[in-house]
């Protein structure tokens, strides 16, 4: 069996109460969100913000996405002046 640590920590009450309910299981949820840090997929800004990279590829994909709406545009635009 591994060794296990039981960690406490204060937090407002309402504020434990709504983590559980969204969470339906909060101990799992917080080990994940560890885990997730830990291997660098959560980072935790100077400032306190969490900066999730779990949705990095989503986002990249967005990105590139309306970039090449963007270049169709112009290429279809260079296209039409080019055969007048």
């Amino acid at each position: 069996m591994t060794d296990k640590t039981l960690a406490t920590f204060r937090i407002d009450s309402e504020q434990w109460k709504a983590f559980q309910a969204k969470t339906g299981n909060a101990s799992t949820a917080l080990k994940d969100f560890i885990a997730a840090y830990l291997d660098g997929r959560v980072d935790i800004k100077p400032d306190g913000s969490i900066d999730t990279l779990a949705n990095l590829d989503t986002k990249i994909e967005a990105i590139l996405d309306e970039r090449l709406v963007e270049l169709e545009k112009k290429s279809q635009g260079l296209a039409l002046t080019s055969k007048h």
